[in-house]
């Protein structure tokens, strides 16, 4: 099982291009089946992995879960990281059926005035 924060050493193998969007298929997929129960120790990021990301050249950044940062950090190191570089960040994707790969990402986010982050839909093809 992978521990609970990605650390940049994690990313670093990765072949992870410039101008990609990367969506993070975690062990939080499973998490998806606890009903009525929100999970505390679901994978997310750290702020040196944001930091790599950010390196890298992303423009968007997904995650599995509920949020990129882990649930104890009240700071958001990590959103704040890929949001000062102006990277998108999609949290709460459902990839349990979803296999490694490349994909065309369509996410459509709804547009509210004044709001801090929005609920979108997003889709997968292959």
């Amino acid at each position: 099982m992978i521990s609970p924060a990605w650390i940049a050493s994690t990313l670093t193998d990765l072949d992870i291009r410039c101008s990609e969007r990367v969506l993070f298929k975690t062990n939080n997929s499973e998490l998806w089946d606890q009903t009525g129960k929100v999970a505390s120790d679901y994978v997310a990021l750290t702020k040196d992995a944001a930091q790599l990301l950010v390196h890298r050249g992303v423009q968007a950044v997904g995650i599995d879960y509920l949020s990129v940062d882990l649930p104890d950090r009240s700071d958001f190191p990590v959103h704040h990281t890929l949001l000062d570089s102006r990277i998108a960040i999609i949290d709460g994707l459902n990839l349990r059926h979803v296999g490694a790969g490349e994909y065309f990402l369509i996410c459509l986010p709804l547009r509210l005035a004044d709001a801090e982050a929005v609920p979108a839909r997003a889709m997968l093809l292959r």
